[in-house]
């Protein structure tokens, strides 16, 4: 399978290290393994349209940015103990902004993936808004477009005048992630945390910390979605119980809060996976059944 190697602007890049080292999703730094089918075919994806997932990214993270600035100054309002009104008009604004980004990202959220976007709207504990700034951060499930930085310009590369200087970012072989590299690359893959002096390499090894939040907020927020209240029951949620009764009898030693969030980390691995799976025109591993459904 041959691909068009991106130019050095695509928006979703894994970043090699200084050193030429693994970036922070995949262990391999031009071309994954070949991903087989369940007969051993090889299975080869489209590549996506850069620029579409572009748009995503930047209504992702302007998103976010309005979100933390109103968030922000209505602390800070608040700390001051001074009258709500005399900023009154400035919330307002920001969170009109806030909104006609939410809306702009969800609408280019189901322009862009809409087999996710259909699978989001079907699983109760998914939201939209949530998993569009997922895809935002990480780009295409299966796509990967890993950059490295070199001393010397390669024969053929054109600098971009806002990255390059005395070094150049130039772009890899895309290649298409496993369902192991997804995780990886979405900080959920080996159990290790940032520490002080640890290189380059580990730090990046440990993945986007952004999609790392992003699915933990994901996973936790089906957890909650228990089918209380006559509300539909997250497939996910089974997953977080039978992880927890299961902690419960292989570590005893371990307190509440250990289990708790151990299980938390196989719903977060269990989402990362279906949507991979999605994303190549699988069928989710924890399909939402409804009572009619259920054996």
């Amino acid at each position: 399978m041959t691909s068009q190697t991106p130019h050095a602007t695509h928006a979703f890049l894994d970043t090699q290290p200084d050193d030429g080292g693994v970036g922070p999703s995949d262990h391999h730094t031009e071309q994954g393994p070949d991903i087989q089918d369940h007969r051993g075919v090889v299975v080869a994806f489209p590549e996506p349209d850069a620029a579409t997932w572009a748009v995503l990214r930047f209504l992702g993270d302007t998103h976010t940015d309005l979100e933390t600035t109103r968030i922000a100054i209505s602390n800070r309002a608040h700390r001051a103990v001074i009258d709500r009104d005399e900023i009154e008009v400035v919330l307002d604004a920001i969170t009109a902004g806030e909104h006609a980004a939410q809306l702009k990202l969800i609408r280019r959220f189901r322009a862009v993936a809409p087999e996710i976007a259909a699978w989001v709207k079907d699983t109760p504990g998914l939201g939209e808004k949530s998993v569009a700034r997922l895809l935002g951060a990480i780009g295409d499930p299966i796509w990967a477009y890993p950059m490295k930085w070199v001393d010397v310009a390669p024969d053929g590369h054109t600098c971009d005048p806002d990255r390059c200087g005395a070094r150049h970012l130039v772009a890899l072989q895309p290649f298409q992630r496993t369902p192991a590299q997804l995780r990886a690359y979405c900080g959920w893959g080996a159990p290790n945390k940032r520490t002080k002096g640890m290189t380059q390499e580990e730090a990046l090894a440990l993945g986007n910390q952004s999609a790392k939040k992003i699915v933990w907020n994901i996973a936790t927020g089906c957890i909650k979605q228990d089918g209380a209240s006559g509300k539909r029951r997250s497939p996910y949620r089974d997953v977080y119980d039978d992880g927890k009764a299961r902690y419960e009898i292989t570590h005893p030693e371990w307190t509440a809060g250990h289990r708790h969030n151990a299980a938390v980390r196989l719903v977060a691995k269990a989402f990362i996976v279906d949507l991979w799976r999605i994303a190549a025109g699988q069928t989710s591993h924890h399909p939402y059944l409804k009572d009619g459904d259920r054996t």
